[in-house]
């Protein structure tokens, strides 16, 4: 399953519903996609990180291992 978001181009589409999404739920469900996606896959993780607005304040490289530094990302998604 890991790389089917990416092989599908889902990420970008995922990261536009966790930022704009209207119903807090479907953002969260956006987040928790997003967050299988990239933990521990560094692919899923760098596609996450290109799409990404300038202003979100994650570095554009991170170790998808680093579950701190992925959590930290995927927190911000989550409660935007």
């Amino acid at each position: 399953m890991f790389h089917k978001c990416l092989i599908v181009g889902a990420i970008p589409k995922l990261v536009k519903m966790a930022l704009n999404e209207e119903s807090v739920a479907n953002r969260k469900k956006a987040a928790f996609a997003i967050s299988s996606e990239v933990r521990n896959y560094q692919p899923g993780l760098d596609a996450l990180l290109e799409e990404l607005p300038e202003d979100f304040g994650a570095a554009k490289t991170l170790d998808a291992s680093d579950m701190e530094a992925v959590d930290t990302v995927i927190d911000k998604l989550r409660n935007p």
